[in-house]
C-alpha cells in the first residue's frame, strides 16, 4: 500500500491495512517469533560467564535451629565458587573484610574478595563480587571482573568531566 493511499484516506486505509495483517496465520507467526525470539534473548543472557545456577549450599547433617548460617558459611560458600569458576589457575583469594557484611535491608550476606588468578610468576587481580541468601543457602549474586578496568564511577566522572 502506497504512502499516497494513507495520507488520503487517513484512518481507514490504515484500519484496513491492520485487519489484513492481523489474520490467524500472522497472529500465530507473530506469537511464535515472540516466543522463539523471548527463549533467544535468555539463552544469550544465561551465557554470561557470571551466570549462577540456584544451587543449594545445604548440608543436611547439620541443625540449623542449634547452628545457623553465619558469615563464615557465606565465605565459604564463595570461597568453593570460586575455586569451581578458576580451578587450578587461581594463585591466591583473599576477603575484603572491611567491606563483607550482611545487608539487613536485602538479608544477604554480600562478600567481596581479590583473586589473583594465572600463574605464580604472572597473575591477573580479579575482583569477587559474591552474595549469598542465607535463608535459602544460595548464591544470589556472583560476579567476577579485572580490576585493572575502570569502575563505573571512575568512566562516569571521565564522561562528565569530573
Amino acid at each position: 500500500m502506497s504512502k499516497k493511499v494513507l495520507a488520503c484516506n487517513g484512518f481507514q486505509e490504515i484500519r484496513l491495512a491492520f485487519i489484513k495483517f492481523n489474520t490467524k496465520k500472522n497472529r500465530q507467526w507473530s506469537v511464535g517469533s515472540i516466543t522463539t525470539l523471548s527463549v533467544l534473548i535468555w539463552g544469550l543472557s544465561t551465557m554470561d560467564s557470571n551466570y549462577v545456577a540456584s544451587r543449594v549450599y545445604f548440608d543436611e547433617a547439620r541443625d540449623y535451629s542449634q547452628i545457623p548460617f553465619d558469615e563464615l558459611d557465606a565465605i565459604n560458600v564463595c570461597r568453593a565458587e570460586t575455586r569451581k569458576r578458576f580451578g587450578s589457575s587461581l594463585v591466591r583469594l583473599t576477603l575484603n573484610s572491611h567491606s563483607t557484611r550482611f545487608d539487613d535491608r536485602t538479608r544477604i550476606y554480600k562478600m567481596f574478595m581479590v583473586a589473583d588468578v594465572g600463574s605464580l610468576r604472572n597473575f591477573e587481580e580479579m575482583a569477587v563480587h559474591c552474595f549469598v541468601d542465607p535463608s535459602e543457602y544460595t548464591i544470589d549474586h556472583y560476579r567476577t571482573f579485572s580490576t585493572k578496568q575502570r569502575s563505573l564511577v571512575d568512566r562516569a566522572r571521565g564522561i562528565f568531566g569530573l
